[in-house]
């Protein structure tokens, strides 16, 4: 009779421990569960969007409960493929506290909100538009939460295509700030906050393409400095 390998890990841990993002996010959840407990508190929610790889899900659960010791029933996956009447479900578990962790795609990011006992989001998919970011943080960071502040955790990568997608956030941004500047409204949307040429620059590790980005971006402020001047 043959017996499994001690030595070899499952699919579900290589699957986990391969991939940075997951692997961090996986261990900050451990960190947030872990400190609940030792006060005898309520596990807080928490919630994972990644807008691919749903196939994959089931083995991130896999891991929440085999490795960080959460009931099956209390972490449940949002996608788009499901019913309405099933995502109702799990999003009034989830509010009530009986569901601990949502991982979910690009379907959570309208008409479901998630504010009542969540404590953490973690961002491991850049979307294209500023706008999408603040929707997606508008199901966790909104009226009706009972903790006074949450965290919005997205992990990024040295050297990897983060620093690109930051670079068109960044452009996107600005265009949308332009806008409301050009019809002098206040950005309701508060995007200054989030800036993203800064941590894009902090994402490059090469020191010749670090220096590289900090005069480009030194320039671009005076080349828009120079035209405010010009349209006065």
């Amino acid at each position: 009779m043959l017996q499994a390998d001690p030595v070899v890990p499952r699919f579900y841990r290589k699957y986990v421990e391969n991939s940075p993002k997951i692997f961090y996010t996986l261990k900050c959840i451990r960190t947030v569960k872990s400190w609940h407990e030792k006060r005898g508190e309520e596990v807080s929610g928490q919630i994972i969007y990644m807008d691919a790889g749903k196939d994959n899900f089931p083995f991130i659960k896999e891991y929440l409960v085999k490795e960080i010791g959460y009931e099956p029933s209390e972490v449940q996956l949002i996608t788009g493929g499901m019913s309405g009447d099933k995502k109702e479900k799990i999003k009034e578990q989830f509010l009530e506290g009986t569901v601990k962790i949502i991982i979910g795609t690009s379907t959570i990011k309208e008409g479901i909100d998630l504010q009542n006992k969540t404590t953490v989001l973690y961002n491991l998919w850049l979307d294209w538009r500023p706008t999408d970011i603040k929707q997606l943080e508008g199901r966790a960071w909104r009226f009706g939460n009972e903790f006074a502040n949450i965290r919005i955790v997205t992990p990024l990568l040295e050297n990897s295509v983060d620093p690109f997608m930051f670079q068109k956030l960044e452009e996107k941004t600005a265009r949308i700030n332009d806008i409301f500047d050009r019809h002098g409204h206040k950005n309701v949307m508060d995007i200054d906050e989030f800036n993203p040429a800064e941590l894009k620059t902090g994402l490059i590790s090469d020191p010749e393409k670090r220096a590289k980005e900090e005069i480009r971006q030194e320039s671009k402020l005076h080349d828009v400095e120079l035209r405010k001047l010009e349209a006065k």
